[in-house]
């Protein structure tokens, strides 16, 4: 799906274009990690509507495991590949599947259906797991936006693409730059994941049960 200006829109063409169309809010919804995805994503931008309301975000039909940042003429935008947050998912769903993992959470005897875990409290963990690291994902990838670093790239190296996996053109941009950039990043949205538990706690019927 697409988001602009603070309000659902029908996707259309979009800046990303090239590596994905966006996905609706109906294929969102027909996998766990799509509707995982939608639930974090809605979130985010509700928490921090005054911050994002003019940055475009989609979720793109790639199955590869990479997030973007970008801008055009027509403005700014961030998007998460399908791919990631469908890999997050297996891999926290693996991790509660596993006994040695969390072993306080939950009954470790209910086992696992279909490489979940059975035990309610064990797969609802392995969900909201997932959520914070897709959180954390798209955070990352507005920090770029909101931090000036998609600006600074653009007028510094004409450099309209900040894609977190795979080659960047730019290539005058220096190691360390990029490596601050990202750090940068990173901080922005542990400081977003801290903001968003701040309002959960705030507001508990909100969390899930």
């Amino acid at each position: 799906w697409t988001e602009r200006r603070g309000h659902m829109e029908s996707s259309g063409p979009t800046r990303f274009d090239h590596f994905g169309d966006p996905l609706s809010q109906a294929q969102l919804s027909q996998t766990p990690a799509g509707v995982l995805c939608k639930r974090v994503l809605d979130g985010v931008t509700r928490v921090n509507r005054a911050l994002v309301s003019n940055i475009q975000v989609s979720v793109l039909a790639n199955d590869s495991f990479n997030a973007v940042a970008a801008a055009d003429a027509w403005g700014e935008g961030v998007a998460l590949f399908r791919g990631l947050p469908e890999a997050i998912l297996r891999a926290t769903a693996g991790w509660l599947a596993n006994d040695n993992a969390w072993p306080d959470v939950g009954s470790l005897s209910a086992g696992t259906i279909d490489a979940w875990p059975a035990d309610r409290h064990r797969a609802l963990f392995a969900a909201e797991a997932a959520s914070a690291a897709i959180h954390f994902a798209l955070a990352h990838e507005y920090a770029h936006v909101l931090r000036g670093h998609l600006e600074y790239m653009t007028s510094k190296f004409g450099l309209q693409t900040l894609a977190e996996v795979g080659p960047r053109r730019g290539a005058d941009a220096s190691a360390l730059l990029l490596r601050t950039l990202e750090a940068d990043a990173d901080t922005m949205a542990a400081v977003s994941m801290a903001d968003n538990l701040t309002h959960a706690l705030s507001n508990p019927t909100e969390l899930p049960t």
